[in-house]
């Protein structure tokens, strides 16, 4: 089965499949046996497996210095989701292999957010300054969250670029609109990645030279343990209101949400990215112009309708009324280009705003 993190492999095949599955309270539920679609996707699960087995270091100086062992990286440390887990899982969104429909999934936190993305060497010595040490805000600490939460982005989009899923599947077998499908979605994220890559050797040039002035960030101070965790990054079109938030369609701006346990047993929500950036602004003040009893919830629906690279705390998840479930599933499964991320009537988090820490004001 595909993680959400790589469900971009398989976004899309909902549309192919889905007469061939009834969406039940349960997960999705084959009605109709078609051997031939089985095949093909056994046949992409089995070739984007392999895919994302490969061990690569993201770091700005490699290969310079790096070790020959490869774990994987947590780009949210078990450490952190120690403190939301229960029988040492937490839950995300995974991909029906079938139909590519995201349902709820239990992982354990030795897998849960881990990629091959940087040698154990270089993992270790980047981020100890708020892994090994509690987490200070400021304005290197922030760079080096938002490189992590583009470091995993980034693997995943080139693995994908890079990976033909239909290579290894005879011609007949392949519906036509599938391999068109395949080829736009590797076409896209050439150009994707053409604005990307920019924006992430930016970021590792300021951290091999110690520049920190370009980096920015707007930090939430919650009361207690979000039980939501995440660590991604995400291209901002629309706020919070709906409104258009980019002045300009090209180049793509890149905005990273790392929301982390904090000290003594508070939340945090970091919103930080690299580059003096007004889209990012307009959609923070879109955020706070919700007032603060509104935002966690806010941040909630946000991650649902925009990450993959997010994890949820079980008791949390079960204390949901199904209606709130639904409402949150429907986020994560209709994406669009116009993602509405306005109020819904629902609460689906207790946590509150103690403190904002930025490093600019809106």
């Amino acid at each position: 089965m595909f993680h959400r993190g790589e469900a971009i492999a398989t976004r899309g095949l909902d549309t192919a499949y889905r007469s061939y599955v009834e969406i039940t309270r349960n997960g999705p539920k084959v009605i109709q046996d078609d051997k031939r679609r089985k095949t093909v996707i056994a046949q992409t699960n089995k070739v984007w497996k392999k895919s994302i087995r490969k061990k690569v270091c993201l770091h700005p100086e490699a290969p310079a210095n790096c070790s020959r062992e490869f774990g994987k990286a947590h780009s949210v440390q078990k450490s952190k989701l120690e403190e939301i887990e229960e029988g040492r899982k937490v839950l995300h969104i995974q991909s029906h292999p079938m139909t590519g429909i995201p349902h709820v999934k239990d992982i354990g936190i030795r897998q849960a957010s881990t990629f091959y993305g940087f040698c154990n060497y270089h993992d270790d010595q980047l981020f100890a300054p708020f892994e090994k040490r509690p987490l200070t805000l400021n304005r290197e600490n922030a760079l080096l969250l938002a490189f992590r939460g583009m470091s995993i982005h980034m693997y995943y989009k080139r693995r994908r670029k890079a990976t033909d899923l239909f290579g290894n599947v005879s011609n007949h077998l392949v519906p036509s609109d599938l391999q068109g499908y395949d080829e736009l979605t590797r076409s896209g994220l050439k150009r994707l990645l053409h604005f990307a890559e920019q924006t992430y050797d930016q970021m590792g040039k300021a951290i091999l030279k110690r520049h920190f002035s370009n980096a920015y960030y707007y930090a939430l101070i919650l009361d207690r343990v979000p039980d939501i965790l995440c660590s991604e990054a995400s291209i901002i079109n629309f706020g919070f209101d709906r409104s258009l938030v980019r002045e300009k369609p090209q180049p793509y701006d890149f905005l990273t949400l790392s929301l982390l346990p904090y000290r003594q047993r508070s939340g945090i929500a970091i919103f930080a990215w690299h580059g003096k950036c007004k889209t990012n602004e307009k959609f923070l003040k879109s955020l706070m112009s919700l007032g603060k009893r509104e935002v966690p919830d806010a941040i909630a629906r946000f991650a649902f309708a925009y990450l993959n690279n997010f994890y949820f705390s079980p008791k949390w998840w079960r204390q949901l009324s199904e209606e709130k479930k639904c409402c949150l599933m429907n986020k994560a499964v209709n994406r669009t280009l116009i993602p509405d991320l306005t109020a819904d009537g629902n609460k689906y988090v207790d946590w509150k705003i103690k403190e904002i820490m930025s490093s600019f004001k809106l």
